[in-house]
């Protein structure tokens, strides 16, 4: 934590680990853990990943999450397939309002 201006500012050293969609999927792992016992590796080879790398990379804010890949997450880890995408979506473009601009179209 950094303090400038007696304004406390929270550093991190990875692009994307404030996100909305950064903490949806490191709450889904956490959740998937204490309820079913499945590891990131576990969870990994069901995606079809080699190792857990990419999917803790993903859940630290290191990379961000592929938006090829957010069905497959959703379903895996049983959340909002909507919600995610919209979360994914902002992640890459912080700058553009992705929940208003869909809500003009239901």
């Amino acid at each position: 934590m950094t303090i400038i201006a007696d304004i406390e500012i929270e550093l991190s050293p990875y692009l994307y680990a404030g996100t909305v969609a950064t903490k949806m999927l490191a709450e889904a792992f956490e959740k998937i853990w204490n309820t079913r016992r499945l590891s990131q590796r576990q969870l990994a080879a069901r995606l079809g990943y080699r190792s857990s790398v990419p999917l803790s990379h993903m859940a630290t804010g290191r990379v961000p999450i592929p938006i090829s890949r957010v069905s497959d997450l959703s379903r895996v880890l049983k959340i909002d397939e909507a919600a995610l995408l919209i979360a994914v979506l902002e992640q890459r473009h912080p700058d553009v309002e992705f929940k208003r601009i869909l809500q003009t179209f239901s």
